[in-house]
């Protein structure tokens, strides 16, 4: 019988500036892949060309996989690559790819509707730890006791001595942006109610001290200086004073810089103090609430006296804390809430605050007891929560505007669009002169057979705004192509005069169609909930600083819903002319000075 070729597909967090898409490593699938060549030598396995698969448009990629013609495609689905893998995964079964096609990771579970729809187009369903279930699989390959079309495959998990490194067998290449990810333990011991991992994972097992090892001197040969541990919980790891001895004599000369998440109240002086000389300089840790109903409601304990000490010690040392609060969770009313956000500030608990409103993930506890609890969520991901018996959309939406306010941190900001090239051969950027015919124009970008995920657009050419139609119906080509392709529009301010003065706002509307993207579904968003096309009018600051300025266009400001402005520029905090900004912008747009404003500024 023919070995196999087996291609590993783990789509990245999509993003128009590209940064997550080019800090993506898909260490879940290098580490599957790592795991069956080493069992199966005979076996090709194929980790999908981590440029494309971060930055490549859907069709780029639908093609790159038909050229390959692999015989298993095994795709690693998680909430913010999920629709995108069924897409991608239904148009190659349509254009008649035989593929068996293979799905795992945490969005994977009996209970997610997605995986049930009949066009889903999955043969093989795994959940759980997978390198043991996808051996089993590969090997049943050819014979009469196979695997059902649709079944879901659960398996033991393994001993992790047994799981070689990725980057050690050379299936993971170093990351061009100098960021590496290690995996140094797995299992969680704790079971909040809104987590899926202890159900997923339900072990505590560490990999050997010398592979980690290994890995980070195989990063310093690479030059690779920052090293994020992903384990769910690094200090609950046993053995952890020998290990942060292992890293404090390897990173002796602080050649790197280490994150984790970890729990703040196992965290006394002297372990922040270990933390700190073994190189550790940002931690994430979890308090969620301080409301103990709520607390309760979610099965996650907290000793609130602890973790404040356990918060401090970290940051005596030197290292950088982020505090995660989550909002919606039952039992949490906007006032307990507020009480949560007003406590981190006034114990000066974090370097950053992090807010995001509560997921409702498949198969955790919450899901099952929603009813029961009264929560409602939006069935599709991110799963955000709407209303709970305690809070409903418009104080959620509120408790995040004080939180900025108190914090100066937006919690829901647009993304800088990608006005530079990308490593590689990927189109991503395309200006509109007067030398351009816009049909032609369109025409060139549609059948560019090798597009960037996002793309940005600048209408250069002061008529532009006679072609809303022609517009209108590229915008929907181009989304009937690529349903997930993120769209920024640039259009600078001196083709912006030649538009009546009226007209300004309203012009824009025909750049927010309708679409259904993950990243449109940011429902508390207190700016704009819709972030998959973004619009941008760039702000000539008439050489009062060297950097570039836009002002983000939303449906809401054209609705006059929300009047507040947004600016994101380039230029440093000291020299950005804000009052000039405020200004220009109420020239170009006809709209009022004294209206509130936030600049974010990007580094």
């Amino acid at each position: 019988m023919t070995q196999p070729r087996i291609l590993f597909i783990q789509l990245p967090v999509q993003s128009h500036d590209y940064y997550y898409n080019l800090g993506h490593v898909p260490l879940a699938s290098g580490v599957l892949a790592a795991f069956l060549k080493h069992r199966l030598p005979d076996v090709e396995v194929i980790i999908l060309d981590n440029f494309l698969t971060s930055c490549a448009s859907t069709p780029t990629l639908i093609n790159h996989i038909l050229s390959i013609d692999p015989s298993i495609i095994a795709f690693g689905c998680y909430l913010w690559n999920i629709e995108r893998s069924i897409f991608i995964a239904r148009t190659l079964r349509q254009q008649g790819l035989k593929s068996l096609m293979i799905a795992g990771g945490p969005e994977i579970h009996p209970d997610n509707s997605l995986l049930f729809d009949p066009s889903c187009p999955f043969d093989i369903l795994v959940t759980g730890e997978g390198e043991r279930a996808l051996y089993r699989i590969i090997s049943a390959l050819g014979c009469e006791s196979g695997f059902e079309k649709g079944s879901f495959v659960k398996a033991d998990p393994i001993s992790l001595l047994e799981i070689p490194s990725p980057y050690l067998m050379g299936i993971l290449p170093p990351s061009p942006e100098g960021n590496l990810l290690i995996e140094t333990s797995r299992g969680c011991p704790y079971h909040c109610a809104y987590c899926y991992y202890h159900h997923n994972v339900s072990r505590m097992a560490e990999f050997p001290i010398e592979r980690t090892v290994q890995e980070i001197r195989w990063a310093r040969q690479q030059g690779l200086k920052k090293i994020t541990f992903v384990d769910p919980s690094f200090t609950s790891r046993r053995n952890l004073s020998k290990f942060l001895d292992v890293l404090s004599e390897i990173n002796s000369d602080r050649f790197f810089s280490f994150s984790a998440e970890l729990n703040a109240e196992l965290c006394d002086d002297a372990l922040a103090r270990m933390l700190s000389k073994a190189g550790f300089n940002h931690v994430e840790v979890g308090l969620q609430s301080i409301n103990s109903k709520a607390l309760k409601a979610i099965n996650r304990p907290v000793r609130i006296d602890a973790f404040v000490k356990g918060v401090k010690a970290l940051r005596k040392y030197g290292i950088k804390v982020m505090v995660d609060l989550i909002v919606g969770l039952p039992e949490e009313t906007p006032e307990s809430f507020i009480q949560a956000v007003n406590f981190c500030v006034s114990e000066d608990l974090s370097d950053e605050l992090s807010i995001y409103p509560l997921s409702i993930l498949p198969g955790t506890e919450l899901k099952k007891r929603s009813g029961e609890l009264g929560i409602f969520y939006d069935p599709y991901p991110p799963y955000y929560v709407k209303k709970t018996l305690w809070m409903d959309e418009e104080a959620v939406r509120q408790i995040l505007r004080y939180a900025e306010d108190l914090t100066g941190i937006d919690y829901f900001p647009p993304e800088f669009p990608r006005l530079h090239p990308i490593p590689g051969e990927l189109s991503h950027l395309w200006s509109l002169t007067a030398k351009d015919d816009v049909s032609s124009w369109s025409q060139i970008i549609l059948k560019n057979s090798f597009l960037g995920q996002a793309v940005t657009l600048r209408l250069e050419r002061n008529d532009w705004w006679t072609y809303q139609e022609e517009f209108a119906k590229f915008f929907e080509n181009l989304l009937q192509q690529d349903p997930f392709m993120l769209v920024s529009w640039v259009i600078p301010e001196e083709t912006i005069t030649s538009v009546p003065l009226k007209m300004r706002l309203r012009i824009f509307e025909k750049f927010f169609p309708k679409r259904n993207h993950y990243k449109d579904r940011e429902l508390f968003s207190t700016s704009s909930s819709m972030k998959s096309s973004q619009v941008f009018v760039q702000i000539s600051h008439q050489s009062l600083c060297d950097g570039i300025t836009l002002l983000w266009i939303t449906l809401e400001l054209i609705s006059g819903q929300n009047d507040e402005l947004w600016f994101l520029t380039t230029c440093d905090e000291a020299s950005f002319p804000e009052k000039y900004a405020l200004y220009r912008s109420s020239e170009l747009l006809g709209i009022s000075e004294d209206v509130p404003y936030k600049v974010t500024f990007i580094s």
